[in-house]
């Protein structure tokens, strides 16, 4: 074998390398029987970069946005069925397309901010990626998700839902707090295995070892150190299901009208089930209740509690009429005594996006802007439908508010067997340690749990299976440190990124206009 040819192959490895570890980090279908141990992926996939880096410094650029990309479409690759299945488009290179733009979008922000810190670092200043790596890693994070909806699917911190460690320090700094600290120990080891190699010696060799180890002792079994609320408290009984059908199950085109009397016979056995264990409520997924949600409305529901249910409902807005996604707490005579409508809407699939007349795509349904909570027996509930609990924002809003949990109905009748709902569980375990908030979540088929304020899952329905599993409501955490100044440390990361990068501008300015001596 030749020596380019070496070369090359050496350089492509580095990279698939990288790129498998970062892709395999998320929570996966692929993974799931193996994990937490895919998650330390995660700590160490920028080390393959680094030393590309040190033999390939031209194409550094390239490997930093192939890395990114490759990734970011193994973790998103479930967003095809889901486009296609959804009715967004029936073309399958429509729906390829919109895959490969989705996760372009994605992978250019970690791509981007490791690229500036790598220029701004070029000339012998190595060490400086320490500080600056970091910070742009994280700024990036965070501009990702206050932008175009804010789905920030991929941030490094969701990756580690199974360390309590983390999950418990989630509460002071926040999930872009626990991606910097992963950026800064992948920014010390990469420097620490691609310096001198050439005179490694046995102490940089023991160092490099330890330091190495370090991500394995945030997966220890640190609960009783961390977590002193981990069990449910008596008092009111709620209820958790998954319909365990698929998408094919369910919508049968050929007699509509035996769906619906099989979903409603599925219901009616979840509620029989919720009663004989004691439940007071009982919680459905995202459209589990095909007709429209009314104010007033009865509704079958099967049990002697009350319900929390998802649907759609309509009204008028002005001379139009308004479509939501909605969620609907119904009493115990099966009245509908409260709504509550979906504020953050999934660009395409359910909010219209159009290239100029001709070219639109999603579905119709508005946006409300006002948040609501179910109150029940003084215990206040915060609906969350589906992508809703990615936004930290509604969420310790509604901790501001005087929420006593969360209640997320999610639908993934799209996702048959895909990583999408396991993702999904994950980011949401996040939500509740940030906010100290207990969240009970039912889907569809996969990803329905209950989690107490610490992001520790208390009870859980094993994927692909029907079933319902009740606990009493955990206590929460009042005022934790992220509910008070989250949102500072999210403005502080892009303040300070933006900051090196004007600082290093004005210097390259003035010392290119500096007399030469």
């Amino acid at each position: 074998m030749s020596s380019a040819l070496r070369k090359t192959a050496f350089a492509v490895s580095l990279v698939l390398c990288s790129a498998t570890m970062l892709g395999l980090s998320y929570p996966s279908i692929i993974t799931q029987h193996l994990e937490p141990i895919p998650s330390i992926f995660m700590w160490y996939y920028l080390a393959p970069l680094f030393i590309f880096r040190l033999h390939f410094k031209r194409y550094t650029t390239i490997a930093v946005f192939v890395i990114h990309f490759a990734a970011s479409c193994f973790v998103l690759c479930w967003l095809p069925e889901s486009i296609y299945k959804f009715g967004v488009t029936s073309s399958l290179y429509t729906t390829t397309l919109l895959w490969v733009i989705v996760s372009l979008y994605v992978s250019l922000f970690p791509s981007i901010s490791c690229c500036l810190a790598f220029f701004i670092c070029n000339k012998n200043k190595d060490l400086y990626l320490i500080a600056i790596l970091p910070v742009f890693l994280t700024a990036g994070e965070c501009f990702r998700s206050s932008i175009l909806g804010g789905f920030d699917w991929t941030a490094y911190g969701y990756s580690q839902a199974n360390s309590s460690l983390l999950l418990s320090i989630t509460s002071i700094v926040g999930v872009h707090g626990v991606s910097y600290l992963i950026a800064l120990y992948n920014t010390i080891f990469g420097l620490g295995i691609s310096g001198d190699i050439h005179t490694f010696n046995k102490a940089k060799a023991l160092a490099i070892i330890m330091i190495m180890m370090a991500p394995i002792a945030t997966l220890a079994p640190t609960e009783k150190f961390f977590h002193t609320e981990r069990t449910s408290r008596e008092g009111l009984k709620i209820a958790v299901t998954q319909l365990g059908l698929s998408e094919d199950e369910i919508h049968d085109v050929n007699n509509p009208r035996q769906t619906f009397t099989n979903l409603e016979e599925i219901l009616e056995l979840l509620a029989e089930q919720g009663d004989k264990q004691g439940a007071e409520v009982i919680i459905y997924p995202e459209m589990s209740y095909f007709a429209s949600l009314r104010q007033g409305a009865s509704i079958k529901k099967g049990n002697n509690g009350q319900v929390v249910i998802g649907g759609t409902h309509s009204k008028r807005c002005g001379k139009e009429v308004c479509h939501y996604n909605s969620a609907a707490l119904v009493n115990t005579e099966g009245k509908v005594i409260n709504i509550y409508h979906k504020q953050k809407l999934v660009p395409i699939a359910e909010q219209k996006f159009c290239l100029g007349e001709r070219h639109c795509w999603g579905g119709e349904f508005a946006a409300d802007t006002k948040q609501s909570m179910f109150s029940l027996n003084g215990y206040k509930l915060q609906p969350l439908i589906c992508f809703e609990s990615l936004d930290n924002n509604i969420v310790r809003e509604a901790a501001k508010n005087g929420a006593d949990a969360l209640v997320n109905i999610s639908g993934d009748l799209f996702q048959d067997n895909t990583s999408m709902p396991l993702q999904h569980l994950a980011i949401s375990r996040f939500r509740s340690a940030e906010t100290g908030l207990p969240m009970f979540r039912s889907s569809t088929r996969c990803g329905s749990a209950i989690i107490d304020s610490t992001g520790m899952i208390i009870e859980e329905i094993p994927c692909n299976s029907r079933g319902i599993v009740v606990a009493g409501t955990p206590p929460k955490k009042d005022n934790t440190i992220y509910n008070k100044y989250g949102y500072i440390l999210e403005i502080a990361f892009p303040a300070i990124a933006m900051a090196i990068i004007i600082a290093f501008a004005l210097g390259a300015i003035i010392k290119r206009r500096s007399p030469i001596s």
